[in-house]
């Protein structure tokens, strides 16, 4: 049979549309089909915030999505927006949302508004279950999937509709370049509504699925639950705000929590703020750009741990700056994570993994600075703990927390779950991912995070086997990657699917 598609990327998060720029500069755009329930490719969680206190965590002239064009995200700048133009500059997260989403509507690539239920492999081609959406379903279908509202965008259509098995002749697609002409546009979904399922049939997949919610709090009251004072989806609806002597509690204290503390402050929240994580470390701040040197870690150096941070402590102490040091390891991380063995890798991340963590993922000096005031102030208080359960307490919530000494309790009138995304992929809830694990198309990796990939990105099933059909980029690939989740590494991803997919 003539296939009509020959990659389909599931998930159009940042990951997604990375890969789908990459792959149409070797492959027809026609050849290539994007599925994701939101309406538009790009925004993901990251970039659907529409709070300019959002800001990114890497300088403008570092996030291009283009590796031979590192000035195409400030010429955009310049080009597009009143924001300075300078590689120096950390801008707003939703500046570099709007500047993906049209990067990926200028390759042509068409976009199937619907939701992967299910795949399955047959011979040398893979068949995708899926279910289209009404806009209201599609609002929740993003939301319970990857935990992050859809960004509102302009409608879309298809103008070179592809053809799937199903029981219906509309098929909700949406193209890249914007309205078809009315007697060209089969898939406008608001006139031809679809809710059937309907099978895909492609030669490859690319699973983007990007992040999902974080690990829930062990013990919730279910009055807690649903009434709303308990948020774990940091980017949903937020119920009023507190009063403001009320304090809100955070759980963790790493970017993310940084975002709701910006927003809260944002929407007017004046009280105080407890973050609460496991070591209680706030991100470092970036400070002036420096050169970076050859890897601190020399690549001879012995694969364990320890001898991984006397390199580094040795090249800090003969007068290389800290940051310049972490930056130096960019380029060579994976390898170096490579190089560990299992028990290793397991050390690493009990001890060193938050220190990494806090020093790697730096926050912008504006972001940095709006912290610090609030620290300064009393306004913002970071404690060392585990939250292992949230009561209702009258007129509050008692927040249970295990602290060295033993544990205790918290009043709050708002928690907030910013712990960051849940990586033990048999335990979010994802059809997607149901499905593979159920049929042994997929595994979890060694040490339990993400799935297991080989070194190119393709999964391996349950038996071992590398598959030549399903391949996985971004925050999927954690387990086997220690660097995977920066636009820079899952560029780097992306541009190596397009290189290897293109020879087959």
């Amino acid at each position: 049979m003539s296939l009509k598609v020959k990659i389909v990327i599931v998930g159009g998060g940042a990951s997604g549309a990375l890969a789908a720029l990459q792959l149409a500069q070797w492959i027809a755009p026609t050849e290539i089909l994007v599925v994701e329930p939101r309406a538009q490719i790009g925004r993901g969680i990251a970039y659907s915030t529409q709070n300019p206190a959002h800001l990114l965590n890497v300088r403008a002239g570092n996030i291009s999505v283009f590796p031979d064009k590192p000035d195409d995200f400030v010429s955009w700048l310049q080009e597009k927006t009143d924001f300075p133009a300078d590689p120096s500059a950390f801008a707003p997260r939703r500046l570099w949302g709007e500047y993906l989403t049209e990067r990926f509507e200028e390759t042509g690539i068409r976009h199937c508004h619907a939701s992967v239920r299910q795949i399955t492999v047959d011979d040398k081609t893979v068949c995708l279950t899926l279910k289209y959406l009404s806009k209201s379903e599609a609002l929740q279908d993003a939301h319970d999937s990857r935990g992050a509202l859809p960004f509102p965008g302009r409608r879309q259509s298809l103008r070179h509709p592809v053809e799937l098995k199903g029981t219906k002749d509309a098929t909700p697609f949406y193209g890249a370049q914007g309205n078809a002409p009315e007697q060209d546009n089969p898939g406008d979904f608001e006139k031809h509504p679809v809710s059937d399922d309907q099978t895909l049939i492609t030669g490859k997949v690319i699973l983007a699925t990007g992040h999902f919610l974080p690990v829930d709090v062990p013990q919730i009251s279910e009055t807690v639950r649903r009434d709303g004072r308990y948020i774990r989806n940091i980017w949903d609806q937020w119920p009023g705000l507190p009063e403001t002597h009320a304090p809100v509690v955070l759980i963790g204290t790493g970017l993310t929590a940084v975002d709701a503390l910006l927003r809260l402050r944002s929407d007017g929240y004046q009280g105080t703020v407890i973050m609460i994580s496991r070591h209680g470390l706030l991100s470092s701040s970036h400070g002036p750009a420096e050169s970076v040197r050859e890897s601190v870690i020399p690549p001879e150096t012995p694969p364990s741990a320890l001898a991984y941070l006397k390199a580094f402590r040795q090249a800090l102490a003969s007068g290389q700056s800290w940051r310049a040091g972490v930056d130096s390891l960019r380029g060579v991380s994976n390898h170096l994570w490579a190089r560990l063995p299992s028990q290793e890798k397991q050390r690493f991340r009990r001890h060193l993994l938050h220190l990494w963590n806090t020093s790697r993922h730096r926050m912008a000096p504006q972001v940095a600075h709006s912290v610090t005031e609030d620290l300064a102030r009393g306004r913002l208080i970071v404690r060392k703990g585990n939250v292992y359960a949230i009561e209702d307490s009258e007129n509050s919530l008692s927040v249970k927390v295990r602290v060295r000494e033993g544990t205790d309790s918290i009043q709050a009138a708002l928690v907030m779950n910013c712990s960051g995304p849940d990586t033990n992929y048999k335990r979010v809830q994802s059809p997607v991912l149901n499905s593979l694990f159920k049929t042994g198309l997929a595994k979890p990796d060694e040490s339990g995070v993400a799935l297991a990939t080989d070194a190119k990105g393709a999964l391996i099933n349950a038996s071992g086997n590398v598959s030549n059909l399903l391949y996985a980029i971004g925050p999927l690939r954690a387990g086997s990657l220690f660097e995977t989740t920066a636009i820079p590494e899952i560029r780097q991803q992306a541009g190596d699917f397009a290189s290897l997919l293109s020879e087959e």
